[in-house]
């Protein structure tokens, strides 16, 4: 396999954890700007939704990412099991 492939395929294995390091990002902000004023009885600065929506949708994108990673891995992997057999 030549140098970019490998190099290809090992960003699209690990590239799914922008996504979820964005999904947890948005949340943890939602909790220090929204969810922890309102514990303290204070207001809270922002509304939630785009922040709660945000993450929910990169979640979502993480996992389905995830999911196309490991069928490749699996393709691959029987692929080369089924020739050396």
């Amino acid at each position: 396999m030549s140098r970019i492939k490998v190099i290809a395929l090992a960003l699209i294995s690990i590239s799914w954890l922008l996504p979820l390091y964005l999904a947890w990002s948005s949340y943890l902000d939602f909790i220090t700007l929204e969810l922890y004023p309102r514990l303290q009885g204070k207001a809270s600065l922002v509304n939630s939704f785009p922040f709660l929506a945000f993450s929910e949708k990169m979640a979502m994108l993480s996992c389905i990412w995830l999911a196309v990673t490991i069928l490749i891995w699996s393709v691959l992997g029987a692929k080369k099991l089924l020739t050396v057999s």
